[in-house]
Formats: structure tokens, sequence, C-alpha cells
């Protein structure tokens, strides 16, 4: 087990954890009774590799990394609330009881972002917005957003500045450049291939569009190996057609391709659950 000390910020883990869509539990002490090592409030975040901060340390804190853990086997949101008996159950002379509530996130399910909003995302996402694949749009222009195939899978971002969005971007995401302007897909393939961070990059084009592109990012100081996680032209190869309907057919199939082995949707988190588990609590 990886432990992080306690000067270490849960806080921020557990942000930087939610950004990048990755299974984390977080323990808090809602309640003690006689002697325990921490009081109520402390927190403890839990991910499968590491953990940060304490509730106390000892065979207690053991024994609640080790339920977080077997909670995030199960791949599922949930909340479930324990005592500890720090004399029988974790072997410490404390001799009291805590109260620790573990709230568990699956991994999240991947995000697609797509920059422009012309015909082929407008195929393409008539396609994804029937899998299980939320789908994020970013374009400058409202009306071809407003005319995008209605969807709750997809989500619309309307910004004067598309390489702003980038920063923001949860990690492992999947992205495809595909806007009606060379120059601003030039831009937004430098920003995101430094740092690299994602799942999956691809450029919509023709081959001599992506061999000029290459050109210029070498000189503009792009290293191979940074260069290999630029995929285009994108779709399945072999696939013929220029129609935004083949196209898109043709990108949706590499996708689910890549997608193969990827972690599944998560459950949606039923916080009537946490309130009911909290309500037990005071009433214990």
């Amino acid at each position: 087990m990886t432990v992080l000390l306690e000067r270490d910020n849960w806080a921020a883990a557990l942000l930087a954890c939610r950004q990048r869509g990755e299974a984390h539990a977080l323990a808090t002490v809602i309640a003690t009774s006689g002697s325990t090592p921490r009081d109520s409030g402390s927190k403890m975040l839990v991910t499968p590799a590491a953990v940060v901060a304490s509730i106390g340390g000892g065979g207690l804190e053991q024994l609640v990394v080790n339920r977080a853990r077997e909670l995030l086997a199960a791949s599922q949101d949930c909340q479930e609330l324990r005592q500890f008996a720090l004399g029988a159950e974790a072997q410490q002379c404390c001799g009291g009881s805590m109260t620790v509530l573990l709230e568990c996130f699956a991994a999240a399910e991947p995000q697609l972002v797509i920059f422009g909003a012309g015909h082929v995302c407008h195929a393409l996402v008539s396609i994804t917005g029937r899998l299980s694949l939320r789908t994020l749009v970013v374009d400058s222009r409202p009306e071809l957003l407003a005319a995008l195939p209605h969807s709750d899978r997809v989500r619309t971002l309307c910004t004067h500045d598309p390489v702003e969005v980038c920063s923001s971007l949860n990690d492992n995401s999947l992205l495809l450049v595909m806007t009606h302007d060379h120059r601003l897909d030039y831009s937004l393939v430098r920003t995101l291939l430094e740092p690299w961070r994602w799942s999956l990059l691809g450029m919509i084009g023709s081959a001599t569009k992506a061999h000029r592109f290459r050109m210029r990012l070498r000189n503009d100081g792009i290293s191979e190996s940074d260069l290999q996680n630029l995929q285009s032209p994108i779709g399945i190869t072999g696939l013929k057609g220029k129609l935004p309907m083949e196209v898109a057919v043709s990108v949706s199939a590499g996708l689910m391709q890549h997608l193969q082995g990827m972690a599944q949707p998560r459950a949606a988190s039923d916080w009537r659950a946490t309130k009911a588990l909290l309500k037990q609590a005071r009433e214990a």
C-alpha cells in the first residue's frame, strides 16, 4: 500500500481523481466513541494504488483501506457506513470505536470531445449520442451547436476561443479536431500534444493536410514521440467515402475499437443513500 503523508492534501487529490476519471473512495470519520486516534471530520482518500492523508493509522486504517478497495473493485458508485471497534477489530489499544462513511466512485465513463460542429460532427453525434459515450461539442458558432441532434449524452460549449477549453478537459478524454479553420485546427493540435494526458487525439483531413501539419509541428519543437500520439487522417483504414455520414461511420468505428477494454460506464450516484447513512450515524 502506498501511503502519502498527512500533509498531502486529500481535497486536491480528490479533485485530481475526478478530473482524471479515476476510481476513488473518500473515507470520513462520522462519529467517535471513547479513545480514538482521530476526531470526527477526519478524511482520507483511497485509490486502488494509493492512500492520501490519514484517519488514524494502524489496524483501523488498514481495515478501512481494504474495505474501500473491495467496494472499488465492484466498479459501481456506492456509499457504506461502518462502525469499527478499535480493540476487537483493529487490535488497537485505544479501545474506542469509530464510525466511518465510505463514498466510493467508480472510474468515469470515457468522454469524447469534438472541436467543430460542422457536417461531419452532426453525423457523428447522431451515432455517439446512442453509445455509452459522453460527448462534448465545442464551437464558436451557436447556431450550429443548437442544430445538433438532441441527446442527453451530448453537451455543447460555445466559446470564442476553443483553445482555452483544453486545459479544463478531463485526463484520458478522446479528442477529435474537425473545425472549419485549419489555423484553429493547428492551434488545437499544438496545444493538445503537450503535455500528453489524453486517451486519443484525432484530426480530420486528408493525408496531405496531416503531412503538412506534422512537418510544421516538428519545426515548432514537437518531438517524434509526441507526434505519434496524433491520429490523422482519422477513421478505419480501408473504409472509403467522403460524405459526412460515411466519414462519421468510419470515425465512430475507430472510436469503438479504441474503447474496447476501457472501463465500463459508471452507475449514477444516489445521494439520497448518502443522506440516509448520515442520518443513521447521527441517530446511532
